[in-house]
């Protein structure tokens, strides 16, 4: 009996023994994990008091020559990851890749690069050493660090719209750096969305379809930019140089001259537009000292000429030269709402997917469909198509592509392939001349071979 006793408060002993040590190991694991969010609130905390210290932490520096080029720019961006012993919020080592290729372009104050960011194509912009502001601003007598701060005023500035300003229409900032120590250590590099700049040379080479959808895009760009997060903001500078082309879409990649909130007024007379829609619009209403809905107007005006034109004027289809023509005139003179001028543009597309090119088919001639057929070669240059060298046009089916090549002497068929494009319509080759020994199998490809003429 006494043995009994004697094992039961071992057993006793030993479950107290195990739950007391489970009850010591959760309450450590608490403890640690306490400790481990505690010191990342405290990391930062630090990173976010050295984002606030380290422009006021500028120490004058001897003047040096200042090196200028992706390899100079490499150099200083090498030296503040190495040279850093306090970690600010963005620091260059926060880069996980950045392999800078060559020089995109430059102006004043900055220069971009190309390069690889994080595996992924992407633009940097950094301080043009060698522009004009920093030039300017040695030659007053500031030395090297204290211009290069000044300078990158802009990219500091551009850094902070691009993170609060999320649009589709606006390119993507994927990060950057800002380093700012001594002399020409010093870097900050924004990183963004790589694209192809637009110019009056670029829309020619694109279709009229293509550029239908960078016209949406800046419709409703300026629909964003009207009621953004910042308030109104205003284009001060419309440009196509503004923009870039990136994945098929339009991207505003330069917030430079960014206005934030509509102009001060004392009456609607302070309120006017720039020409030529001052002529002809209305007076901006002034209330509670603000030009209320001028940047939106103001926005619009300046779209109307210098970009919504060049985009849709050129080889506009018959059915759509009317709307184009009447949308255009209303925002020369800014009389829509950011709403309606996206309204009106979405109408353009509606009108497009339903007539095309306007081209009626008569019934002129009769075309043989060859299944999972194409033809290499044989192709011809048309006013509407996107690509030199080749007719490569879209078309809502069989019968819109039979009518555009009944009326072309040049075509003698067309294969239909299953590329779509942004609207829904297929991708189709015209051919002027159809050799039927030099047909090929094509899967999800159809040629058809004009036969007679009715």
């Amino acid at each position: 009996m006494g043995c009994r006793v004697q094992l039961s408060r071992c057993v006793h002993v030993i479950r107290v023994s195990h739950l007391t040590a489970f009850v010591l190991v959760y309450v450590l694991i608490f403890l640690v994990a306490n400790v481990v969010v505690l010191k990342a609130y405290w990391e930062q905390r630090q990173r976010e008091l050295e984002e606030q210290r380290q422009w006021r932490q500028l120490a004058a520096q001897p003047v040096r020559k200042p090196l200028g080029g992706a390899e100079a720019f490499l150099q200083r961006l090498q030296n503040s990851v190495r040279g850093s012993r306090r970690r600010a919020v963005f620091t260059c080592a926060d880069f996980p890749t950045l392999a800078v290729g060559r020089r995109l372009g430059f102006g004043w104050s900055k220069e971009v690069f190309e390069a690889t960011y994080g595996g992924r194509s992407a633009a940097v912009k950094t301080v043009n050493v060698e522009g004009r502001d920093m030039r300017l601003c040695r030659e007053a007598g500031a030395n090297y660090t204290e211009c290069y701060r000044r300078t990158a005023d802009k990219l500091f500035r551009e850094v902070k719209l691009l993170h609060q300003l999320r649009h589709p229409a606006i390119v993507e900032l994927y990060g950057f750096c800002l380093s700012l120590g001594r002399g020409e250590n010093s870097v900050v590099a924004v990183v963004t969305e790589l694209g192809e700049p637009l110019s009056q040379l670029a829309l020619l080479q694109l279709s009229w379809e293509r550029r239908l959808r960078l016209a949406l895009d800046a419709a409703e760009l300026l629909a964003y930019l009207a009621v953004s997060p910042l308030g109104p903001a205003a284009l001060s500078d419309l440009r196509l140089e503004q923009f870039l082309l990136s994945g098929g879409r339009l991207k505003l990649t330069d917030l430079d001259d960014l206005q934030l909130g509509e102009p001060r007024c004392t009456g609607p007379d302070v309120c006017l537009l720039p020409p030529p829609a001052a002529a002809s619009a209305a007076l901006t209403r002034c209330t509670a000292g603000r030009c209320q809905g001028y940047n939106a107007r103001r926005n619009q005006a300046l779209a109307g000429e210098r970009l919504l034109g060049p985009l849709l004027l050129q080889g506009v289809p018959a059915p759509l030269n009317a709307s184009v023509t009447a949308l255009l005139a209303s925002c020369s003179a800014a009389q829509l709402s950011p709403t309606e001028l996206s309204g009106r543009a979405t109408e353009l597309l509606k009108l497009f997917q339903r007539h095309g090119y306007g081209v009626t088919d008569t019934g002129s001639a009769v075309y043989e469909a060859v299944p999972n057929a194409t033809l290499p070669g044989h192709n011809y240059r048309c006013a509407q198509s996107s690509e030199l060298g080749r007719c490569w046009l879209s078309v809502s089916g069989p019968r819109e592509a039979s009518a555009l090549c009944s009326a072309d002497r040049r075509c003698e068929g067309y294969v239909i392939t299953n590329v779509t494009t942004w609207t829904g319509r297929l991708m189709t080759h015209f051919k002027t001349r159809i050799v039927t020994g030099e047909v090929v199998p094509e899967f999800n490809s159809t040629l058809y071979i004009r036969q007679s003429v009715r």
